[in-house]
């Protein structure tokens, strides 16, 4: 089956959540192949729990799990593949949004009281941290209050700023690779929620993003 090729469903509209989060119907047929990660399911319109099941049952196992985690992570990060689909953003990961963003623009709030961009970013990036320390078999002290530390920043400062995320994601994504076990119900829970804090601040960044810019968002 082509990665062009489609899966029939009753409406071919796109549905849309806050956050620009998106689902395209019909999905591509390689989508639902779960990429590398199990046969082609053809024929199948919208996700139900017989499907759930059966993303699970290709799943299973720790080599599978890893694969489908670095997948999901790197998305949430780095957008689409390079030739490749989404699962559930619909082109660019928040390195992506945050790279064509100004630092002068990065340092607003929507109000006083509020996040800035570059807040959110390095509130994520404190977050991957957080999780890597987790993955090496360390139990750092959480402070909540620090990950919220950055408002501000100038051009050099936000350049700085988005290397250490990048740097933070490929260190997570290395232990990944190696030792972690994906099958331990913590480790696998932990990443899992990883991965729904950082699709929310991807949302809140690039509305954020839409409303300071006007809706130009360069």
């Amino acid at each position: 089956m082509s990665s062009g090729s489609e899966v029939e469903a009753p409406d071919r509209g796109i549905l849309r959540a806050r956050g620009a989060v998106a689902f395209a119907w019909p999905l591509p047929a390689a989508s639902l192949a779960l990429g590398e990660f199990g046969q082609p399911w053809s024929g199948l319109g919208r996700p139900t729990a017989e499907v759930g099941n059966a993303i699970l049952k290709v799943m299973s196992g720790s080599e599978n799990l890893t694969r489908a985690m670095q997948a999901l992570i790197s998305e949430a990060f780095h957008g689409r593949p390079a030739g490749g689909n989404t699962w559930f953003l619909d082109d660019e990961g928040l390195l992506d949004t945050a790279r064509t963003t100004s630092s002068s623009l990065a340092s607003r709030s929507a109000t006083p009281e509020s996040a800035t961009l570059a807040g959110h970013v390095e509130h994520v990036r404190w977050f991957v941290a957080l999780a890597g320390a987790f993955a090496r078999g360390e139990r750092p002290q959480l402070d909540w209050a620090e990950s919220w530390g950055v408002r501000e920043v100038d051009p050099a400062g936000w350049r700085e700023l988005l290397a250490a995320l990048e740097q933070e994601v490929g260190e997570l994504q290395g232990h990944l690779e190696g030792a972690v076990d994906l099958e331990d119900p913590g480790r696998l829970l932990g990443l899992l929620g990883l991965l729904a804090h950082v699709a929310y601040h991807v949302g809140a960044v690039r509305q954020l993003k839409l409303a300071l810019s006007g809706g130009d968002p360069q």
